[in-house]
């Protein structure tokens, strides 16, 4: 489904979207406006990333024994080694 929105566009912009064929304009200002909003997205997601690295407390084991322990808890009968 296709949306027709008003939108500013500054004088120098105009000028160079009027090079651009009718037919591709919609289609470039599409494109360009995804990949824009991707970008905007991942920044946001690697912000919030980072902010929970800085607020989450270190493991008081490694990743390995912790492994171990939870896997020895599900299967006690394997011996946990």
């Amino acid at each position: 489904m296709s949306h027709r929105i008003n939108v500013l566009i500054d004088d120098q912009l105009w000028e160079d979207l009027r090079h651009i064929p009718r037919g591709e304009r919609s289609r470039l200002i599409n494109e360009s406006l995804a990949e824009r909003l991707k970008q905007k997205k991942r920044e946001r997601l690697l912000e919030e990333m980072q902010a929970a690295t800085c607020s989450a407390k270190p493991a008081e084991e490694d990743a390995v024994m912790l492994l171990r322990r939870q896997r020895y808890r599900l299967h006690p009968d394997q011996g946990g080694s």
